[in-house]
């Protein structure tokens, strides 16, 4: 349990305000900064002028909004300007963030008779800093007041407030102020997850595992109706289904409950086959395998990331011995989609099977497309290569091997990424429909078998 909450934390941080880094930027440039020593385009420091004093009279709200988007804008301009990531760069960037919140609320403060959205802004500025006492009296003050109904900074209020009354083990309070966040709305699942995985945390700290193992089932299923709109929120999404799945996993276990464990275990297995992500389903079937369940009939679990549970389709730049093709072009086939580099030794112990499945099945119905891109060909050479000699000498080593399946070359990690790959060997077996039905990481004779069982499998379903 304690890895499980280990990693719920480190996902928290990154689903907070300042939870930004240079390659997650996309936020619209900034041209002026606050701070005493501010990055230049090369990474170097320079002196700036000290902060002003002088009482700032714009608006609380775009006072808040400054300060809220300080440090993504800082980073959009170190990407754009080619700067390379320098750790502490990053941290001297949060620290001007949090002085410039630090000041603002100092200045919004002493306006005096705050009331309404000032207060709700004064509050998030506090929060921006982790002072969690001015952040509390600021909120609920704003809270205090006539509601409005409907309105995105009370839910943000309540939110806020319930998580930093979860940290303090202030659970009945904790538990109104996240019940009045969800009798309301708007909601957004990622605020909801963030807060309930705060309070199963909590509970778990105060020997309540059965408030745990409920509080934790809400924050997974918060989770999955996370809707991801970019590649940084998709990361999230696999994050907090990996994380909070396995807090759950570990709480029914700690309660002796191994059937629900294992139901949560299958539920993720499913969700990992629709996403997809291949990090998520090796855990989830290990887990399963653990507790001497089957892992070969699982089958997808839509969420609201993925309501369409087809494989989604892969990107190359350049495709060796096969004709440019879309896996939705190949509906009625069974594909077996191999992520390979010529560095990786597990990888090539594969090609033997690989051919095998290929020269029983192909005539059959089966499509072998293996996947890979252009870096690996350097990293296998040992020295850079221009991209025509990364093609050439990716062309040379399918050659060597003999491998009769087309290849697919993408240029960086784009296809890792849509499928939730963090190691290789990694293989997809996708059925006639379109569906992924099994995936495998790593190769193993145990492995080989059940591949070899399951393509025939999905060669006797029908296409539809």
């Amino acid at each position: 349990m304690r890895n499980s909450i280990a990693i719920i934390v480190a996902l928290l941080l990154a689903l907070a305000p300042l939870g930004s880094a240079y390659a997650q930027a996309n936020a619209p440039q900034q041209t002026t900064s606050p701070a005493q020593n501010v990055a230049s385009s090369d990474g170097t420091e320079q002196k700036s002028q000290p902060a002003s004093t002088t009482p700032d009279d714009r608006p609380a709200g775009v006072l808040y909004e400054e300060a809220r988007t300080y440090a993504t804008k800082k980073f959009t301009d170190f990407v754009r300007a080619n700067v390379p990531y320098n750790r502490q760069l990053e941290q001297q960037v949060y620290q001007e963030q949090r002085e410039m919140a630090a000041r603002y609320a100092t200045q919004i403060s002493a306006r005096g008779n705050l009331k309404g959205d000032d207060l709700y802004f004064l509050g998030m500025l506090y929060s921006l800093v982790s002072r969690d006492d001015e952040t509390l009296d600021a909120l609920t003050k704003f809270l205090g007041e006539p509601l409005q109904g409907a309105n995105e900074h009370e839910q943000g209020a309540r939110i806020t407030v319930a998580v930093i009354l979860a940290k303090r083990n202030r659970l009945e309070e904790a538990e109104k102020f996240l019940g009045d966040y969800k009798a309301n709305q708007p909601q957004r699942m990622d605020q909801l997850f963030r807060a309930q995985t705060e309070l199963a945390i909590a509970y778990v700290s105060a020997k309540n595992l059965e408030r745990a193992a409920q509080v934790g089932r809400d924050a997974f299923d918060s989770i999955k109706n996370f809707k991801p709109t970019t590649t940084t929120e998709r990361r999230v999404l696999r994050e907090g289904i990996d994380s909070a799945g396995g807090f759950l996993v570990d709480t029914m276990m700690s309660l002796r409950r191994r059937d629900d464990a294992a139901n949560v275990l299958r539920e993720m297995s499913g969700i990992a086959l629709a996403l997809p992500s291949a990090d998520i389903y090796k855990k989830a079937t290990r887990g399963l395998r653990a507790l001497g369940q089957p892992v070969d009939n699982i089958k997808a679990v839509s969420i609201a990331a993925s309501a369409d549970a087809a494989a989604p389709e892969i990107g190359a730049v350049k495709w060796i011995d096969q004709k440019p093709v879309k896996l939705s072009d190949l509906r009625g086939r069974v594909v077996l989609l191999d992520f390979w580099a010529p560095w990786c030794g597990p990888c090539v112990s594969t090609f033997p099977q690989l051919k095998t499945w290929n020269a029983r099945y192909k005539a059959k119905g089966l499509v072998i497309l293996g996947l890979t891109h252009l870096q690996d060909a350097s990293e296998a050479a040992g020295h850079e290569m221009t991209n025509e000699q990364e093609l050439n000498f990716l062309q040379q080593f399918k050659r060597q091997y003999g491998l009769p399946y087309g290849v697919a070359v993408a240029d960086g990690g784009g296809n890792d990424e849509i499928y939730g790959i963090s190691s290789i060997p990694s293989t997809f077996l996708i059925d006639r429909r379109g569906q992924i039905r099994y995936i495998t990481v790593g190769a193993s004779e145990a492995e080989n078998a059940r591949i070899t069982k399951l393509i025939e499998q999905l060669l006797d379903e029908p296409a539809q």
